[in-house]
């Protein structure tokens, strides 16, 4: 873990400063680095957000270097080194979130290296050890981020460039609305959902539902364009896992963070484990902070990473006088039982929000307008559709001044035979349509009265298909019938 953290840095380092190019292995993230030009550092990583993650829940490892048998300060040399190297590059990476939760990693890291020096001395007095060392602690950690900054300025005088441009961003760090309104939304899909959520991951299907649909329970009530993700881990889980996978996950990270203690009073473990102990503990501290301004779990390796670590810290703590008794486990199995059968009698009998959804919009509607492929910010003017789909119409006059309806309306080419539709409405007779793969056709339908208003439509085709099961060059998963134009295209 330490080596994979250190040679990202160094290879980050020298891809930022044009020495080498990590171009071939991965393309610069077009919204934070406009014009193809690296004006944030992101190593091996698609975003530099995704760089900024791993790099402060990986630093803890550094103390990796303490289980070298050599002279401490010379560890301490080499370890205040990388983390200044660490700060460097995090800086460079112009994310706030890693701004504010590397200092606080830092903080525990420092720390945990006195404990260690401690340990090494045959002290067990660690707190009282401590509490003379708290001193040297307060030093250190305004040392480390005071010399990044003086590095970074004077590489940015001598590239004409000036360190303002990070001031004024750091200041950007009040400006905390967005975030905000990313967690009340997790944290509103998650009551809609109190038990296990709404699917795993499912932040961003579940947000478009409740508050981009009319019909959803939020409509209008933010307006999130980055809304992949909650931002935060806390409230991703709790809208796709529910408060039994928030409390798990909390569960997790607090049993992780209390290993301490292992490291500090038990006299049967060796020098190496406790700093592994150590080295874990504070890395789920960083997750515990980085998971306020962060999802993590969306990148994969930091998912890896996560359950390693778990297995690294279990791997070291003595468990030969712990048993769960049958009375736990009881306990366990009706905690689980009792939160799934409320799951289970929530989505589907009452309030059967889940039941409810899949029978109104399940193969009933159409998928949001459609984006061009090389500026996904930019909608284009047709939406597909499934196999049924309730719309409504702006009633407008024709040339010839006749009251009606204009469906504009197409189909794809990979379809192998001509299309069938159907149209349904109280306001004109039941048509249907023919049209053959890959056409658009416009039509035009008459009405008696003379409405200025919209009017829903039944549109019923015959069939629907996959993209990717006719063509595998096709990335579309989608249940797709036809195209949905704009009428006035």
């Amino acid at each position: 873990i330490f080596l994979g953290l250190l040679h990202s840095i160094v290879l980050g380092l020298l891809d930022y400063y044009k020495v080498i190019d990590l171009s071939s292995f991965r393309t610069l993230d077009p919204i934070v680095n406009p014009g193809d030009i690296q004006f944030r550092l992101q190593s091996w990583f698609a975003h530099s957000g995704w760089f900024a993650e791993y790099l402060t829940l990986t630093i803890p490892f550094v103390m990796t270097i303490l289980l070298i048998n050599k002279n401490f300060w010379l560890r301490i040399f080499f370890i205040l080194f990388t983390l200044l190297l660490g700060e460097f590059v995090l800086v460079l990476t112009y994310q706030r979130g890693g701004w504010i939760s590397y200092p606080i990693t830092l903080l525990f890291i420092w720390i945990a290296i006195y404990v260690v020096r401690c340990l090494e001395n045959n002290n067990l007095e660690i707190l009282g050890a401590l509490r003379k060392s708290i001193i040297k602690v307060i030093i250190s950690l305004p040392i480390t981020i005071v010399a990044t900054l003086l590095i970074i300025s004077y590489l940015n005088k001598s590239q004409d460039s000036s360190i303002s441009q990070y001031i004024e961003r750091f200041k950007n760090i009040k400006q905390t609305s967005d975030r905000t309104n990313f967690i009340v939304a997790g944290y509103l899909i998650g009551v809609q959902h109190p038990f296990y959520g709404a699917a795993s991951d499912s932040f961003a299907y579940e947000y478009e539902r409740e508050f981009e649909e009319a019909s959803g329970n939020h409509f209008k009530l933010f307006n999130l364009p980055l809304h992949g993700t909650a931002h935060n881990a806390y409230a991703q889980t709790i809208a796709g896992k529910g408060l039994v996978g928030l409390v798990t996950l909390l569960g997790i990270l607090a049993s992780m963070v209390v290993a301490i203690k292992f490291a500090v009073i038990k006299s049967e473990l060796d020098i190496k484990e406790r700093v592994t102990i150590l080295m874990c503990a504070c890395f789920a501290i960083a997750f515990l902070v980085y998971a306020n301004v962060q999802e993590v779990f969306y990148m994969h390796s930091l998912q890896v990473l996560f359950f390693i670590v778990i297995s690294i810290l279990s791997a070291q703590i003595p468990f030969a006088n712990y048993e769960v008794s049958g009375r736990q486990l009881q306990l366990f199995i009706k905690i689980i039982a009792i939160t799934f059968i409320s799951h289970i009698v929530w989505e589907y009998l009452t309030p059967a929000k889940v039941k409810r959804f899949h029978i109104s919009k399940n193969d009933v509607g159409c998928y949001k307008p459609e984006t061009d492929i090389s500026n996904p910010y930019l909608k284009l003017n047709y939406r597909w559709c499934r196999k049924n789909a309730y719309q409504e119409f702006e009633v407008m006059k024709n040339d010839n001044q006749q009251t009606g309806i204009l469906l504009n309306i197409a189909t794809s080419n990979l379809l192998n035979k001509p299309l069938e539709i159907k149209l349904g409405s109280e306001y004109f007779d039941n048509k249907s349509l023919i049209i053959n793969p890959g056409e658009e056709i416009k039509h035009f339908i008459q009405i008696d009265k003379n409405l200025n208003e919209k009017i829903p439509v039944q549109i019923s085709a015959d069939r629907a298909f996959v993209p990717f099961v006719v063509d595998r060059a096709s990335s579309d998963l989608r249940s797709i019938s036809f195209k949905l134009m704009e009428a006035n295209n």
